[in-house]
């Protein structure tokens, strides 16, 4: 008991000497994005996403395309992986200078239901490859790092038992995101994404979501961080 009240003491010391060094950028963004599966047979499909993210409600932040292949491993388990394009720009105005990044991604899905409450857990690991910037304009050569996630959702329908056709929903999850890789010095810890919102199944093939989305994000020099506030309004397709 006495060696776990240590521990606790230690942990809100180390917590509060970190709080005083943080200098947090605080952000308004929005995030708009369709992802679509295109189902081949019962076990291979095509999935594929697209983006766009404003910081300060209007502002250009990040354009992305994500493509992939997804092989369902059966009803209740399924692993997927393809590449990525990422367009940022930098916390800068200058809305000129955008910053390319490739990325390579692997992910495994495990779904669960629980009375009415659909679970899903999602792990992921990402290959990282960015154009190296002084943050006025591009230089030769990538930076490189890996990033590997844990996302918990739920999603619990507001009428009947089932997420199905003219089914409203409320839809909540938790997502971390580690970096590693020689490069990663200070910021381990890349980010940490809460989010709660409500959707709608408008059909077999076709939901929208639409919700509050938190993010705190580490900076790479460590005592940098990113205070984020954001609408997220996703609409998903399934042919």
């Amino acid at each position: 008991m006495h060696i776990r009240f240590t521990y606790s003491l230690m942990l809100l010391q180390m917590s509060y000497c970190l709080a005083q060094q943080k200098n947090i950028s605080r952000q308004t963004q929005i995030w708009y994005q369709y992802f679509v599966t295109a189902k081949l047979n019962p076990k291979w499909a095509v999935v594929a996403d697209g983006g766009f993210r404003t910081k300060d409600w209007d502002k250009a932040h990040t354009f992305l395309i994500r493509a992939g292949i997804r092989y369902n491993i059966s009803s209740r388990m399924n692993t997927s992986c393809g590449y990525a394009l990422f367009i940022s720009y930098p916390s800068s105005n200058n809305t000129n200078h955008a910053i390319p990044e490739h990325r390579g991604w692997q992910r495994l899905t495990l779904v669960s239901q629980y009375g009415l409450c659909k679970i899903e857990h999602r792990y992921r690991l990402e290959e990282r490859f960015f154009r190296k910037s002084d943050h006025e304009k591009l230089l030769p050569g990538y930076r490189f790092n890996y990033r590997a996630g844990y996302q918990i959702n739920l999603q619990i329908p507001l009428k009947g038992d089932q997420l199905e056709k003219g089914t409203p929903f409320i839809i909540l999850y938790d997502e971390l995101l580690l970096n590693f890789g020689k490069q990663i010095i200070y910021n381990y810890f890349d980010q940490n994404r809460i989010y709660a919102g409500f959707g709608y199944v408008f059909g077999k093939s076709s939901s929208c979501t639409l919700g509050y989305q938190h993010v705190w994000r580490q900076r790479s020099s460590g005592n940098f961080y990113e205070d984020i506030n954001s609408i997220r309004l996703n609409f998903i397709s399934n042919f």
